[in-house]
């Protein structure tokens, strides 16, 4: 293999190859025009997410009310 011959795993090769002084940022823009079927799809997705979003804001409130403690994913 190419990495074992230079003492090396694919990882370590590819880091070592990375130049971080350079970074370039780019940003996309869509425009979606959804028919009435998906109009209503998207919408309730969106309500979904914003329920959750809410509850989770909620708890992570409640929490530092209760133990003056934040919550994290990890």
């Amino acid at each position: 293999m190419f990495f074992a011959k230079r003492g090396m795993n694919a990882c370590s090769f590819i880091f070592k190859e990375i130049d971080y002084s350079v970074s370039m940022l780019r940003a996309y823009r869509y425009r979606l025009e959804p028919d009435e079927k998906r109009v209503g799809f998207l919408s309730r997705q969106f309500g979904y997410c914003r329920f959750v979003d809410n509850w989770a804001f909620d708890l992570k409130t409640k929490a530092w009310q209760k133990e003056q403690e934040g919550l994290s994913i990890v």
